[in-house]
């Protein structure tokens, strides 16, 4: 905790104007020394004008340079995807508001109640997100492009009921209130506060009363996140808001001293959560997401006031924004690991440019500069865990991960080992996705293992969750990926040993080895222009899994198969659909879809919102024995001679695989 700081009275709820003038304005600045003079004289009514005339000047003397910053549209599903920036904004002058995608009409003639929750399950993020005012933003930016007041109206009408009802609640849990969660305050003060006051502070609505109202509560909101911050995404959303306060505000006392410790929390964060090869400790392309673009908006707010960033979080943030070239699918996003999110890499990257102009990674995807272009197709990310493969980077390149990372720092599902598969265009071997952050059967299954592509012991989930401690050295610790990388195959292993079901208590080890195969020739296809070509044959994946109990008694293994495609008949060892084939060594073969009992089962979420998921076919392989070794083939080459059409796993302890094909040809493959 910072010292020197005055303290408000707990009980002084609005905050007093004595406090405000006496307490927390910047006397080195001639101006606020002379008003703050004026205020404790008595003449209380011409210091609060003083100081909103002082404010007004500010804004006008900043203007150009603030809104060089490109507009960012808002977040969180506030916007209906058919709306237009009008209709927006007019259902916003009704007091029609949407969060989280769930839109309610509070009447134009009401109030707008700041803490209300109308979702149908009590769905917490609908109050939060609420509180982080897209909708004022949205206001302002349309009076910037219409000169129309009834906007600029709204908005200060939405400030003093806001600030009315969300009283500030002092020193608290950075995770506790209904309006003033940190993570709401740093992103009101980094993203929707400053375009709002910039756009609307010399306007009429903008009374003496409501900047002088404005800039007591962002005081309140420079305390909390200078004292109550919390961790990892999070503390990066709140010390950006700290910095743009110290930036924006330095008619206030603590303005530089808030500026400081933001930028030595925001450089020190980088290498605190940044791995090796780049990804962000949470291991989700979600927050990972977030992270680059909060430093894009810190470095955004230091350019525009003649500041920079030290030149070692350029580095880092280029090697994050490498890390999302590395992961990306044939379609150009990225997979939605864990809590993450199917992001487009190119439109978050001509974002990026900005901060990062020299980015090789970005010089490449955007303008294809060929000395810029990977000289790699598969890769071992070896301290987030990501094994990635791919044919090449063309869109109709076949495309293959395995997780088999640590647990991360937060937003994690249970899911070590999980495969994804994209070819012919799309993400066939899929998964759960990510939900709504709500208590939904839905939720439940998202996080957990069956939701996912990898095995299951005694119909009982992995449970990392049960003894996890994340530790600050685990950053630079390897994953333990075995890889070997060639050009015609490569070969990943990771293991899962950190237990199944309540308190972790089943304890069987699971080894995955993933054969990322190419296939001998070519095919000759026709290109988009009419003319014949010689193309690559699909790659095909072999999966060898090996399950060693510790007790050395029998158990059951299931391994699932999510798959985006449809089911066109069961074999005795095989399914066959539409536009992939898989082929087991053994066990029983079942397709569930859109299963709600026992338990969940075929699902995929369709987007991180409420209601949002469809049924699938999930492909289960069960296994009944001790020790256990067995081997699927995931193939996605349609009515080809060559054609997967068994593979024989061996025994238990075996260490070869042999792979038979329809036109009677075998490979063989040895474990390493």
């Amino acid at each position: 905790m910072e010292t020197g700081m005055p303290k408000m009275d707990e009980t002084e709820v609005p905050m007093s104007d004595r406090f405000f003038f006496a307490e927390c304005l910047n006397e080195e600045l001639p101006a606020m020394r002379q008003i703050r003079a004026q205020f404790l004289a008595g003449d209380e009514a011409g210091a609060r004008h003083a100081f909103a005339e002082e404010m007004r000047q500010w804004v006008r003397q900043n203007t150009d340079r603030f809104f060089a910053i490109p507009y960012e549209e808002p977040e969180n599903a506030v916007k209906a995807p058919e709306e237009s920036e009008q209709m927006f904004a007019d259902r916003i002058l009704a007091h029609q508001i949407m969060s989280c995608g769930t839109l309610h009409d509070f009447g134009r003639d009401n109030p707008i109640d700041w803490m209300c929750n109308p979702t149908y399950n009590q769905y917490k993020e609908w109050t939060w997100q609420l509180n982080r005012h897209h909708e004022w933003k949205v206001l302002a930016h349309r009076y910037r492009e219409t000169g129309d007041l009834r906007y600029a109206a709204c908005a200060a009408g939405l400030f003093r009921s806001w600030v009315k009802q969300a009283a500030y609640p002092g020193p608290c849990s950075g995770y506790q209130t209904t309006c003033w969660r940190t993570i709401e305050c740093g992103i009101r003060m980094n993203c929707t506060w400053p375009y709002v006051f910039m756009a609307l502070a010399n306007t009429e609505p903008f009374t003496d009363e409501v900047i002088v109202t404005w800039c007591k509560s962002v005081w309140q909101h420079g305390d909390r996140l200078s004292r109550d911050y919390t961790s990892h995404n999070w503390l990066i959303m709140e010390m950006n808001g700290l910095a743009y306060i110290g930036l924006m505000f330095p008619q206030l006392k603590q303005a530089d001293r808030w500026y400081r410790q933001a930028l030595r929390q925001l450089t020190d964060s980088l290498a605190q959560q940044i791995y090796p090869d780049g990804f962000q400790y949470e291991l989700t392309t979600n927050y990972h997401m977030v992270v680059l673009i909060n430093y894009l908006r810190l470095w955004e707010i230091l350019a525009a006031f003649g500041k920079t960033m030290p030149e070692e979080m350029f580095r880092r943030l280029d090697l994050a924004c490498s890390l999302l070239v590395k992961i990306m699918m044939p379609d150009g996003r990225t997979p939605d690991l864990n809590d993450g999110n199917k992001l487009n890499v190119a439109a978050l990257c001509r974002r990026l440019r900005r901060m990062l102009p020299d980015s090789h990674s970005i010089r490449w995807l955007l303008d294809g500069a060929s000395e810029y272009a990977p000289d790699y197709t598969d890769i071992a990310l070896n301290w987030s865990g990501m094994a990635v493969m791919r044919s090449g980077w063309g869109p109709d390149a076949v495309w293959a991960l395995m997780d088999a990372g640590p647990f991360g720092a937060a937003h994690q599902h249970e899911d070590k080992l999980n495969l994804l598969f994209y070819a012919g265009g799309r993400l066939l071997l899929t998964e759960g996705g990510n939900y709504a952050y709500d208590t939904s059967e839905m939720r439940k299954y998202v996080l957990s293992t069956r939701s996912h592509n990898t095995v299951r012991v005694d119909g009982a989930d992995q449970n990392r969750l049960c003894h996890y401690q994340w530790h600050p050295e685990e950053i630079r610790k390897p994953a333990g990926l075995v890889s070997q990388i060639g050009s015609d195959a490569s070969f990943f292993r990771g293991t899962y040993d950190e237990g199944y079901g309540d308190e972790a208590a089943i304890r069987v080890r699971h080894e995955r080895s993933v054969y990322f195969l190419s296939r001998r020739g070519t095919e000759t296809v026709c290109d988009s222009r009419g003319a014949f070509c010689e193309k690559k044959r699909s790659p095909y994946l072999v999966v060898v899994d090996r399950m060693t109990p510790e007790d050395g008694q029998p158990h059951s293994y299931e391994a699932m198969w999510h798959l985006d495609d449809s089911v066109v008949r069961e074999e005795a060892h095989a399914v066959v659909l539409k536009d992939v084939r898989l082929v087991f060594s053994a066990g029983e073969v079942r397709t569930v879809c859109g299963q709600e009992t026992p338990e969940w089962q075929g699902f995929c979420a369709e987007k991180s919102l409420q209601g949002k998921y469809q049924a699938i076919p999930c492909v289960i392989n069960t296994h009944r024995s001790g020790t256990a070794r067995f081997v699927t083939v995931i193939d996605p080459e349609k009515k080809a001679p060559d054609q997967v059409a068994a593979v024989d796993a061996g025994g238990a302890d075996s260490r070869s695989v042999r792979i038979l094909f329809r036109d009677g040809t075998e490979r063989t493959l040895t474990e390493e």
